[in-house]
């Protein structure tokens, strides 16, 4: 892989840095499909999972429901850019929404039985 640099795109950041450590932790990363319900995606990372404010870079679906959502930026942004985008809470009903920037825990899914 290459090395970041900051020419990287957003995609190439997913590809290269974010893919591997949602499956080191347990997530299967998985393309979204169309007509699928998120029962069938059990520990699955999905891309490009619609949402009402657009689609999810990720969303970590497990026992039926989004519990999760993990957005990816170009390393030219930096993480500051995130948390700024985040720092106004958007009312919302969903346990997997987020409120500010306290989204800091990275979950991962109980292993199989």
């Amino acid at each position: 892989m290459k090395p970041p640099s900051p020419h990287n795109s957003e995609w190439l950041t997913r590809k290269q840095f974010i893919d591997g450590k949602l499956e080191a932790a347990g997530w299967k990363v998985v393309p979204l499909r169309v007509g699928a319900s998120v029962a069938e995606y059990e520990r699955c990372a999905v891309e490009e999972y619609e949402t009402a404010n657009g689609p999810a870079d990720y969303a970590l679906c497990m026992g039926g429901q989004v519990v999760g959502v993990v957005e990816a930026k170009k390393l030219t942004l930096g993480p500051m850019y995130s948390l700024r985008l985040s720092a106004t809470p958007k009312a919302s009903s969903s346990p997997a929404s987020v409120q500010g920037n306290t989204a800091s825990r990275f979950y991962t899914p109980p292993t199989a039985k």
